[in-house]
């Protein structure tokens, strides 16, 4: 193994977060709830909370997955944050969505994934598949999603390197297929 690569996007925006008290439940099937938002999430055991953070009115959780080791034997630490603020009540989602991506570092846009996308079919919100190069100069695929829940706009990054993508599809595939706001 040559190295570890961690991956840290959502790090930037919560680079001098506190850690507080989490308000996440999960069940015996892996559906984490957050209830600050009401939003249900499904993940497999390989994924582990790493608690709530909060950097003024944004709150938010990341789940970091198992280390995978690619085929250069570098480890890999698949990463989930979940961000959520308070939004007006008749925010557009469009708007939300904007703003929100010129917030993140430059990624090159592969596809804007909706209910028609070919990689990932998004039911709810508006979402991206990306690719940009981190500071050591390694590929990552992105997947952002931004929605709107009454007066909550959520944002959700996952975010794995270019090497262990094809592994990790189909799992990023049923955790966005699992999104979804109870009432």
């Amino acid at each position: 193994m040559k190295s570890i690569s961690t991956l840290i996007i959502t790090s930037i925006l919560f680079i001098t977060c506190a850690k507080q008290t989490t308000k996440i439940t999960s069940n015996a099937d892996g559906v984490y709830k957050i209830q600050e938002i009401s939003l249900n999430i499904s993940l497999n055991d390989n994924w582990k909370s790493d608690g709530k953070l909060a950097n003024g009115p944004v709150t938010g959780y990341n789940f970091v997955h198992n280390a995978i080791s690619d085929k250069q034997g570098n480890l890999v630490l698949p990463f989930i944050g979940i961000m959520f603020e308070q939004v007006p009540a008749n925010t557009n989602i469009l708007m939300y969505s904007m703003g929100k991506r010129t917030q993140l570092p430059p990624m090159k846009i592969i596809e804007v994934l909706s209910s028609d996308s070919k990689e990932f079919q998004l039911q709810t919100g508006v979402g991206y598949l990306g690719s940009y190069h981190d500071s050591n100069g390694v590929n990552h695929k992105i997947i952002v999603i931004h929605m709107i829940n009454k007066t909550k706009g959520v944002q959700i990054i996952i975010d794995g390197t270019e090497s262990v993508y094809q592994l990790m599809k189909k799992e990023y595939k049923n955790i966005i297929n699992s999104i979804n706001f109870n009432s």
